[in-house]
């Protein structure tokens, strides 16, 4: 059966829900979590009842018996929350295999009918009429069934830390990629047989590896997603590092030339999500907005997380306050950098008891500055991040924003963004990425640069702000 979760209401709100966005020209996208289910589904119940159609629904496999009749997982393989991927199962003997909590069993795509199974997840939600699916932790989808070790870095010195691990096993498999396809050719035949239109399907792999991302896309013919989040900038990307703007500009350019195998690859860039803490507190409060400038006006499509528009910065979340497994599980001094909850913070409307957001208690604490920075308090106020986002979104809808090339560059200290389109006006965004005031001469990038040019947005904290 799929249903919502009761805690968020019923399939008629969101049903409701669904409605008044698309009336308002919103297009809903559903988080869909292919890589496992709870331990309470009826299926993984089934499963470890042995029932014929649910026995190889998840991955199971024999546990080690070791000299003195005890059992031990049989491999080294170590789950994202820390300790064993694997939990023995008393009813039936074995070990299941589990590569985040131990409440969330891995499903088994080796099993056509579990495919088949999601395949008809994503049509209930399709029928209901959602856009299309952001399809999470990907990755891991499968693993290698030789079941042998992954490498282990000695210098780590924690082998219950899965980052201390080479996950050669339990990431980015082939068969991973063969069932992306296979769900992309179902979102593909679903539209033909409807209405015709497109449905996205946005995939999260954390590979720092331009050829394992390109994978992802597949080939134009045979494409196995839309894209994959572009997160370079989130893992390459620092504050306090030398030459910014060159790392920025490469960066960027990594995923267009050497990410993408062609010009029909639909390219992206994510600045914040939930899984890290929040960009104005990564960053500075100071570079949202010159850092939403280049990601609005770049070529592709642009993934902002709420309250980035706002320069939100992370809440102070304690530990006794936590929710996010993370966190909690962190070792000693590694509680704050590990927990994802300073950036999962209620977004703060305006000034009033938990700024608007709820008038029960928020799950985590809002920001510190809520009562300050919130929406109701940049419309209000002549300037703000709020109304210099509002004003890149309206630009971004511009044919040269829509269609145009796009190049990137570094000069002289500062990131450049050149989009340009025959027959219509060039947009060009300079990013100061240093602690100083600079310089740049536009005129020295392009031969063809107009003798005058006019600011359109401009940055909260640009000096000649009265222009």
């Amino acid at each position: 059966m799929v249903d919502v979760n009761p805690e968020y209401g019923t399939l008629s709100d969101f049903d409701d829900l669904l409605k008044a966005l698309n009336k308002s020209g919103i297009r809903v996208v559903m988080d869909y979590v292919p890589n496992h289910t709870s331990d309470k589904h009826d299926w993984f119940a089934k499963s470890c009842a042995r029932d014929p159609k649910y026995e190889n629904y998840y991955v199971w496999v024999d546990p080690k018996v070791n000299p003195d009749n005890s059992i031990s997982p049989p491999n080294n393989w170590t789950g994202a929350f820390r300790g064993s991927m694997w939990t023995y199962h008393k009813g039936r003997k074995q070990m299941f295999l589990h590569q985040y909590l131990d409440g969330q069993p891995d499903l088994n795509y080796r099993s056509d009918d579990v495919v088949n199974d999601m395949k008809e997840v994503m049509n209930f939600w399709l029928k209901r009429g959602v856009a299309g699916f952001r399809m999470d932790t990907v990755a891991t989808l499968a693993e290698d069934d030789s079941w042998a070790d992954e490498p282990f870095n000695s210098q780590c010195g924690d082998p219950q830390d899965s980052s201390c691990y080479i996950h050669t096993k339990t990431t980015e498999q082939p068969l991973t990629y063969d069932t992306l396809r296979k769900f992309k050719q179902f979102l593909e035949d679903y539209a033909k047989s409807t209405d015709n239109i497109p449905r996205i399907m946005m995939t999260e792999s954390w590979s720092n590896e331009s050829t394992v991302l390109q994978r992802y896309y597949g080939t134009q013919d045979a494409q196995r997603t839309t894209f994959p989040f572009n997160f370079l900038c989130i893992m390459r990307m620092e504050v306090d590092q030398e030459d910014p703007a060159k790392k920025w500009a490469d960066t960027i350019n990594d995923w267009y030339s050497k990410v993408m195998p062609g010009p029909w690859a639909q390219p992206n860039l994510v600045l914040g999500n939930h899984d890290k803490h929040r960009f104005a507190s990564r960053m500075t409060p100071e570079h949202s907005d010159i850092m939403n400038m280049v990601q609005l006006t770049l070529k592709g499509t642009a993934l902002v997380y709420y309250g980035d528009e706002l320069g939100l910065v992370n809440s102070i979340v304690r530990r006794d306050q936590a929710k996010d497994i993370q966190g909690i599980r962190a070792g000693p001094g590694k509680f704050y950098e590990n927990s994802r909850d300073p950036g999962r913070n209620p977004m703060p409307w305006n000034n009033t008891v938990n700024g608007g957001f709820s008038t029960g208690n928020p799950w985590l604490p809002l920001a510190s500055d809520y009562s300050l920075n919130n929406v109701a308090s940049q419309l209000r106020a002549p300037t703000s991040h709020l109304k210099v986002f509002q004003a890149l979104a309206k630009l971004r809808k511009t044919k040269t924003l829509i269609k145009g090339s796009c190049d990137v560059k570094n000069v002289d200290g500062s990131l450049i963004v050149w989009r340009s389109l025959n027959d219509n006006p060039s947009i060009v965004t300079v990013a100061n990425l240093e602690n100083r005031q600079q310089t740049v001469n536009l005129a020295e990038i392009r031969a063809s640069m107009p003798q005058q040019m006019y600011i359109i947005v401009k940055s909260t904290n640009y000096l000649n702000n009265a222009m």
